[in-house]
């Protein structure tokens, strides 16, 4: 079966009109005209391979008002199968995609030879074209696709009548401004979402199609964009140069944690291929695993491009460009899963940005995010990490030294102790510092309530035996974190953050479904909040941010502590607007008082009755 048309290449001479230009002349129907006009209108790009003078078809084209339709016109005496395969590769197009029509057999012939998969027709086909479901196309009456190409074909005149077209490619894009635009708001542009998901083919590398109805891909996308949970990140991307605006060009949906990190899908329009925008994208995405599916035009994870010639930017209300340049200001980030997903959402603000975060080992639950951990890290305590180590934790379970942000002029720690609301903690021997203990299916419940047996039937591994009996021998057991330990170790950890750098502390929830009402897990966030409130008080460089405040609806909450995708990119928007409002005041500041250090501002965003225990 013929694949739909995106391109329709004419022959003009007995073809586009009746008679031959150069010769007797010729008779200028409207018919060939209107399908032109109509084609452009449904998404449907037209060129011209003629043998002929090319002004004297311009200027007939320009006659009959549909010169301006066509692009990378060919109008020459030379054989039109080399012609044809040039207009198709300028057009970044699949000749499988294209249609040629002209009444010469012959040529027919060459352009088959010289193309192969490419449609071929002769002009008898003409009255059938605008019924022909080839030529369906999409509603573009706006004509934004011809706008796409002339941008392309533009490029070409440039190079070629400007003295660029002894520049290398590289150095062509170089001086192209490409400008990259990472939108993570969905809201404007699921449609496209799904356009780019089912049309593309040579940028798409995942092609993982949605359905060919409409409404029900339209749907798809809405589910995707609006209830896909913790650690998936989507977002459309948008290219300018100094030709034009591409508009939304690319769509990615990466899963990253702190274990996972692959795309979903990974798709691209033809509009900017050649510019390795795909591979650019990849690169920042920080190389995700990608299961290429298929033939695809370029490959970012075999590309050796250099790519230097993107800038990541925004674009502002008037539409101005913004360039997004990575300040060196420290960001800290220590939490669970939370943190896990919005670290994707600020790392364009800094190039110096540590996240410390929870992982799964042999079964084991790693809890890096409660504050006993955490305090124990900061605070070097060898003895206990040496009895940890022996319990089955690693080197790189602590938190990394706070002591860079001594010498930075500022830097920002984000912390989320949600661990503390509901896992255990046991006191190390010798010891007053406690840490969590997670064995394979423990989660919240007293480890020391289970034997070997037990530990093996649930799944833990006999190499780690010996670290299991260690533990059972010399962790005691205490129970969820009382308010005295809490606060002692939220006040032991923000003593170690110099004070010129701002900590933001986000809360746990209380707007979220209570799925076990008996449970009393609300009344403990709730609990646990007020006493990181409190402490706060005592330290002005800090802040409680209450994360009900990115929560705007019952859907956006899939657990009492897990949440939508729009969830942590307004929690991730939040940070950056905090971390950019500080870059200004730095900017603003006289260099005597930078080098003072910049003072914190202390703001709340919660009060102790917003956190009260009902």
């Amino acid at each position: 079966m013929s694949e739909a048309v995106r391109l329709l290449i004419w022959d003009m001479d007995e073809t586009f009109w009746k008679g031959t230009l150069a010769e007797e002349g010729i008779i200028a129907g409207s018919d060939s005209s209107e399908i032109v006009v109509s084609l452009t209108e449904r998404g449907i790009m037209n060129s011209i391979c003629s043998k002929n003078d090319f002004e004297s078809v311009k200027t007939q084209l320009e006659a009959m008002g549909v010169w301006d339709h066509f692009v990378f016109p060919s109008i020459d005496w030379s054989s039109k199968g080399k012609r044809v395969a040039e207009i198709i590769q300028k057009m970044q197009l699949r000749p499988e995609a294209v249609m040629f029509i002209d009444d010469n057999a012959t040529n027919r012939e060459e352009v088959r030879q010289a193309c192969p998969g490419i449609q071929v027709e002769d002009e008898h086909f003409i009255a059938q074209i605008l019924e022909s479901d080839l030529f369906k196309g999409k509603d573009d009456k706006e004509r934004t696709r011809l706008k796409q190409y002339k941008l392309q074909e533009q490029k070409y005149a440039d190079r070629e009548g400007n003295g660029d077209a002894a520049l290398d490619d590289y150095e062509f894009l170089r001086k192209s401004n490409i400008q990259v635009e990472i939108i993570y708001d969905l809201t404007d542009h699921k449609e496209r979402v799904a356009e780019l998901l089912n049309r593309t083919n040579q940028l798409n590398f995942t092609k993982k199609r949605l359905s060919e109805n409409k409404a029900e891909a339209l749907y798809d996308v809405e589910r995707m964009v609006e209830h896909t949970g913790t650690f998936n990140h989507m977002a459309v991307v948008r290219v300018r140069d100094n030709y034009g605006d591409y508009g939304i060009v690319g769509f990615f949906h990466v899963v990253q944690n702190a274990t996972d990190n692959f795309l979903v899908h990974f798709c691209f329009s033809c509009r900017t291929l050649g510019m390795h925008i795909e591979t650019w994208v990849y690169r920042y995405l920080g190389k995700p695993y990608l299961e290429v599916q298929g033939e695809v035009a370029n490959d970012p994870t075999t590309d050796t491009a250099p790519v230097d010639w993107v800038q990541l930017t925004s674009f502002d209300s008037d539409g101005e460009a913004v360039l997004l340049e990575q300040a060196d200001y420290p960001i800290f980030m220590g939490g669970g899963c939370d943190v896990d997903s919005i670290r994707h959402y600020v790392k364009d603000c800094s190039s110096d940005i540590t996240v410390f975060t929870n992982t799964v080992r042999h079964g084991f639950l790693i809890r890096r995010d409660h504050s006993s951990m955490v305090r124990i890290s900061v605070e070097g305590c060898e003895q206990e990490k040496t009895t940890l180590r022996q319990c089955g934790y690693q080197a790189e379970d602590f938190f990394p030294s706070l002591k860079p942000l001594e010498d930075a002029a500022w830097g920002l720690v984000v912390f989320s102790f949600w661990a503390d609301a509901g896992f255990q903690i046991y006191r190390l021997p010798d010891s007053e510092h406690t840490a969590t203990y997670c064995p394979p299916q423990v989660a919240y419940g007293n480890f020391q309530e289970f034997y070997e047996d037990d530990f093996l039937r649930m799944g833990g591994p006999r190499s780690e035996l010996r670290h299991y009996r260690f533990a059972k021998a010399n962790l005691r057991p205490l129970g969820v974190i009382d308010e005295e330990r809490h606060k002692e170790n939220l006040r032991a950890i923000l003593r170690k953050v110099p004070a010129h750098c701002d900590v933001v502390l986000f809360t746990l929830p209380s707007k979220v479904p209570d799925l076990y009402p008996d449970s009393g897990i609300l009344e403990r966030h709730n609990t646990v909040a007020f006493w990181q409130y409190e402490v706060s008080e005592e330290f002005p460089n800090v802040r409680c941010v209450n994360f009900d405040q990115f929560i705007q609806s019952p859907e956006d909450a899939h657990t009492y502590d897990h949440f939508g995708r729009v969830v942590y990119l307004r929690a991730g928007q939040y940070l950056k607007d905090l971390y950019q409002k500080k870059l200004r005041e730095l900017h603003e500041a006289p260099v005597s008082e930078q080098d003072e250090g910049p003072s914190s501002v202390k703001e709340k965003d919660v009060s102790p009755d917003d956190l009260a225990v009902q």
